[in-house]
């Protein structure tokens, strides 16, 4: 008798670590997915900005004339 009520407390006790278990394995595979949806989204905005900075160096680069050679002006 005594034997039965451990086993089926011992066998809640189980249940409910395993429970909580499985919870925080899914709450950890959640933040994990959540942080790498945060990198590639922060990876995107960076790429971006440096595809922009890019343009606005070569459209400054392309206002820029070359200086002509001054050969046999004096």
């Amino acid at each position: 008798m005594i034997l039965g009520i451990f086993l089926i407390v011992f066998g809640l006790g189980l249940c409910l670590f395993f429970h909580r278990l499985g919870n925080a394995i899914q709450q950890n595979e959640h933040e994990r997915e959540r942080f790498a949806l945060l990198v590639a989204q922060e990876l995107d905005r960076l790429d971006k900005a440096i595809k922009e900075n890019n343009r606005m160096i070569d459209e400054a680069e392309a206002m820029v004339e070359p200086q002509p050679k001054w050969f046999g002006r004096n």
